[in-house]
């Protein structure tokens, strides 16, 4: 299960969410290799409190996302694709930290974004590297990292956040 928002005073602490996100970032990714072949990289960057890498737009389907934490925090991408709904809806930054904030895993999310889906969740730990797949469908995506400060707030809170747009046919596969 992927941890969004509602952190804050959660029986989470930032290594239990940590733990939660790595666990969900390898059951996404552990399809055989055959059926997760990619041909576009996508390389990210996880500083305190930024990501950078992500384009503003994109062509939709497979990445081989490299996520490279280069901060003493765990950092986590979860990328999703907002579907027609609350692609038009979420506009804003502000919007987006509400949305994310407001819901509380995939089963949340799947209901309060019908159509939309999970794009990948790459996960490093301090000062570390990972691979992982994401796929992106046409749409506008957002992109954030739930992992709480000790004060509960989360990295998304703190600047880790943003939207893609993505052109382009369905991805295929």
């Amino acid at each position: 299960m992927i941890t969004f928002g509602r952190l804050r005073g959660s029986r989470f602490t930032r290594l239990g969410c940590a733990t939660v996100v790595a666990a969900s970032a390898l059951a996404l990714s552990s399809a055989p290799a055959s059926a997760v072949a990619v041909k576009r990289p996508l390389v990210i960057t996880a500083t305190n409190y930024k990501f950078s890498g992500f384009p503003k737009t994109l062509t939709a389907g497979k990445y081989a996302g490299h996520l490279i934490n280069t901060s003493d925090e765990p950092h986590v991408v979860v990328a999703v694709n907002l579907g027609p709904s609350c692609g038009a809806s979420i506009t804003t930054i502000s919007q987006a930290k509400d949305f994310v904030n407001s819901v509380e895993d995939e089963e949340a999310f799947a209901l309060a974004c019908p159509g939309g889906s999970i794009a990948g969740t790459p996960f490093a730990r301090p000062m570390a590297a990972s691979r992982s797949t994401l796929r992106f469908e046409p749409g506008k995506a957002l992109y954030f990292c739930p992992i709480p400060e000790e004060d509960g707030t989360p990295h998304s809170d703190l600047g880790m956040i943003g939207f893609i747009n993505v052109t382009g046919p369905p991805a295929a596969g």
